[in-house]
C-alpha cells in the first residue's frame, strides 16, 4: 500500500491591514456621499443598497482574519474547510509578497479565476515540488483588483 504524502501548514486567511479611524470617516463619508445624491434624485432603493453595501464594507474592514490550515495531497489543495481538486485548477504561482508568499492558483471557474492562499512560514520550494507533478507554474503577476483592494486597505 502506497504512503500518501502530505503537506500541512498553518496561516491567517489573508493578511490584515490594520485601519485607523481616518480608514473609518474616508469610507462612511463616500457612502454618505452617494446616499445623499441618491436621495436628491430620488432613488431611494439606491439609497438603501448603498447604506447595506457601506455596512458590509466596514465590517469586513475590521474583520481579523482567522488561523487556517492549509494542505497539499495527492487529490487538490486544501484550505481550512474547502477543497481545489487539481482537476479544477489549471496552474500556480509562488508570488513573494512584503508580508510574506502567496501561493495563487489559476481556477478554472469564471468569476473566481484566481485562488490566494498565504504561505505563512512554510518553505516554498517544498510547495513547488509538491505541486510540481500536478500542476504546472505560470506567472500570475498583480491584477488590477489586487492592486485597488490594496490601495482601498484591503
Amino acid at each position: 500500500m502506497r504512503e500518501i504524502e502530505v503537506l500541512e501548514w498553518s496561516a491567517p486567511e489573508f493578511t490584515h491591514c490594520p485601519k485607523d479611524s481616518r480608514w473609518y470617516i474616508i469610507t462612511i463619508g463616500i457612502g454618505a456621499s452617494f446616499i445623499v445624491i441618491s436621495i436628491i434624485l430620488k432613488n431611494f432603493l439606491f439609497s438603501v443598497f448603498i447604506l447595506l453595501a457601506l455596512f458590509s464594507f466596514t465590517l469586513l474592514g475590521a474583520r481579523k482574519p482567522k488561523i487556517l490550515s492549509y494542505s497539499i495531497d495527492d487529490i487538490g489543495i486544501r484550505a481550512g474547510k474547502t477543497l481545489y481538486p487539481f482537476e479544477t485548477l489549471e496552474s500556480f504561482w509562488i508570488r513573494k509578497e512584503d508580508d510574506g508568499n502567496l501561493l495563487v492558483l489559476q481556477s478554472s471557474q469564471t468569476f473566481a479565476p484566481y485562488v490566494f492562499i498565504p504561505i505563512g512560514s512554510e518553505n516554498p520550494t517544498d510547495i513547488k515540488e509538491f505541486l510540481k507533478d500536478s500542476l504546472h507554474e505560470h506567472p500570475h503577476p498583480k491584477g488590477l483588483l489586487e492592486t485597488f483592494e490594496e490601495f482601498i486597505g484591503f
